[in-house]
């Protein structure tokens, strides 16, 4: 190709099998330094400009997602940031099904009392013509799986998924936390807000007395 670029920034998340062209603003000026990490679903990339402009494309956490589960399929579900994955198996819903993930601040959730929260997030169903438990087969659930590398995180007994029962946050009978891959996983088979809850973080440092 005789096609020149000032700027031209590609990303791959498949070891280079297959590459994404990100857009660069014509004002950008030139590349002046580039950094990249893998973030969620895939690479990340920061660059900064001759003209003062740092890009990114970091993907909003903040957005809700949703995704049709059937009976005879299943589903599966990211976070936007991919820190969230939800797999759900053939066979545990009765009807074809919207699940929507939605971030939840702080503010907007349940208080979290004396337990630290890390991401919290409600999950619902649509339609409900039925009652959950209608639309759950019995005996089934699905995998729910956060994913918490690079976050101040206690990794004590505390630490796992938890769901708002309507009064308080209970810890999900299946939650385990994985502390070689730092990521916690739960089998709920409900809807509801859930959350990474823990013990709070404390740092020490050393008093030097003079």
């Amino acid at each position: 190709s005789n096609t020149t670029y000032e700027t031209l920034a590609l990303a791959t998340g498949d070891l280079g099998n297959s590459w994404i062209a990100e857009d660069i603003p014509l004002n950008f000026g030139g590349a002046v330094s580039v950094h990249a990490t893998h973030y969620g679903l895939g690479p990340v990339i920061w660059m900064g400009g001759g003209n003062g402009i740092i890009l990114s494309n970091l993907p909003d956490a903040n957005v809700p997602v949703s995704t049709t589960v059937t009976p005879a399929e299943g589903g599966d579900l990211f976070s936007k940031d991919g820190n969230v994955h939800l797999e759900f198996p053939a066979g545990l819903v009765t009807a074809n099904t919207v699940i929507t993930y939605t971030p939840t601040t702080l503010s907007q959730a349940p208080s979290t009392g004396r337990l630290s929260a890390w991401t919290i997030f409600d999950l619902s169903a649509e339609p409900i013509i039925r009652s959950l438990d209608d639309i759950i087969e019995s005996g089934t659930c699905y995998t729910m799986t956060v994913d918490y590398k690079g976050w101040l995180v206690s990794e004590d007994a505390a630490l796992g998924i938890y769901h708002w029962d309507g009064s308080d946050w209970v810890l999900e009978p299946t939650s385990q936390a994985d502390r070689d891959l730092d990521r916690a996983t739960a089998c709920p088979n409900h809807f509801s807000y859930f959350a990474l809850l823990g013990n709070n973080f404390y740092q020490y440092l050393p008093i030097i007395l003079r």
